[in-house]
């Protein structure tokens, strides 16, 4: 929608979002007497619904051809319920779980335009998370009772807050008539309070005090900054591509691992489990033929390390190879093959645990079809 102000162009925007969430589980073991109350696999996927919804409003004044002006706003709000299955010492109960809540969160900016092609711009916006229900109505037990989980009834949402900054450029005609280039730079500071994060807590219900694995929020800030720039070249038939993350990141903080009751216990957190790696580069080229019928392509990835403080062992940095083709065949339908890890690297996603580490070499074939 634009409206005409005193002030210049104002273009406004409107909307709204819902979905829920809704959870069960039917598996059990192998052999039922080794999991007689069923919570071996229910506990992280407990008997839940929830539900998020929001309404927003955008708007963008321009009051000259070379300043924009943004603002916008938004309100949020959830609904959860769900029971969890709690040991109390000596057997399992059911732990219910209730929680609701709203947001009001603001976002505005400005960019300036200087010359054809060339943004300079400057933004700051406001965020909110819920818990999730595997978070809020975490029960139950690991496999073979080794690790006792637990609910947290009070867990709060996340709220963080994102300062960004930067420039992006485009032109056409660089080196010849018909090639175009694109550059984003930007730099950008994020807090978020009351971070979600798994932790050992303490409970007595009755039967003298348990300990368990739960999620509870950080108390403190956890900060992460870092610079972003993505560039684009193309000319004729040949297209290349590069990206830059660089990622700082300090998740220090405690928390109270007494949440259910009066009882004040502070202890260190290790909300940093898994963190973005500190470098991420990539570059990708591709080429098309035959009016743009058959493309074929590449791209390679570089991984700065990473510390896994659950496992205690140094993700270390890796290089990954990529390549695909494909082939439009008709209007609708396009078939692609590829091969990831083309090296068959062994290597640990970042922001995974060396417990799990990526796939090696995989061959992918795929149809698309779009009616």
């Amino acid at each position: 929608l634009e409206v005409a102000t005193p002030l210049g162009a104002l273009d406004l925007a409107f909307g709204a979002e819902a979905f829920s969430d809704a959870t069960s589980t039917v598996a059990l073991a192998e052999t039922a007497s080794d999991d007689p109350d069923g919570v071996w696999f229910s506990g992280s996927n407990p008997e839940g619904d929830r539900q998020v919804g929001g309404i927003f409003a955008r708007g963008v004044l321009s009051p000259t051809d070379w300043m924009r002006v943004r603002a916008g706003l938004r309100l949020d709000g959830y609904a959860m319920s769900g029971t969890a299955s709690l040991w109390d010492g000596t057997g399992y109960a059911d732990a219910p779980v209730d929680q609701d809540g709203t947001a009001i969160l603001p976002s505005f900016g400005m960019s300036f335009l200087p010359a054809p092609g060339i943004e300079l711009f400057a933004d700051y916006s406001e965020g909110w998370r819920p818990a999730t229900l595997p978070e809020a109505v975490f029960g139950g037990s690991h496999i073979g009772f080794a690790l006792y989980f637990a609910p947290n009834p009070n867990l709060k949402p996340e709220r963080s807050r994102t300062v960004e900054a930067g420039v992006s450029a485009e032109r056409d005609g660089l080196l010849f008539a018909d090639d175009r280039g694109r550059i984003t730079a930007t730099v950008y500071h994020r807090e978020v309070r009351d971070y979600i994060s798994s932790e050992t807590v303490y409970g007595d219900f009755g039967n003298g005090l348990q300990t368990y694995t739960g999620y509870v929020n950080v108390d403190g800030e956890a900060n992460t900054q870092g610079l972003e720039v993505s560039g684009a070249y193309g000319f004729g038939r040949y297209d290349f591509g590069l990206s830059l993350e660089v990622t700082d990141t300090d998740f220090e903080g405690r928390y109270d691992a007494r949440p259910w009751d009066s009882t004040i216990d502070w202890r260190d957190s290790d909300a940093a489990l898994s963190s973005p790696p500190p470098v991420r580069l990539s570059f990708t080229a591709q080429a098309r033929f035959w009016d743009d019928r058959v493309s074929i392509g590449g791209r390679v990835l570089h991984t700065g390390g990473a510390s896994d403080i659950y496992s205690g062992y140094e993700i270390e940095q890796s290089t990954i190879f990529d390549a695909w083709a494909s082939v439009r065949l008709n209007e609708v339908a396009q078939l692609t093959a590829s091969v990831s890890n083309i090296t068959d690297q062994a290597y640990v996603d970042p922001l995974g645990s060396t417990a799990y580490p990526a796939p090696g070499r995989t061959f992918l074939l795929s149809l698309r079809m779009a009616f």
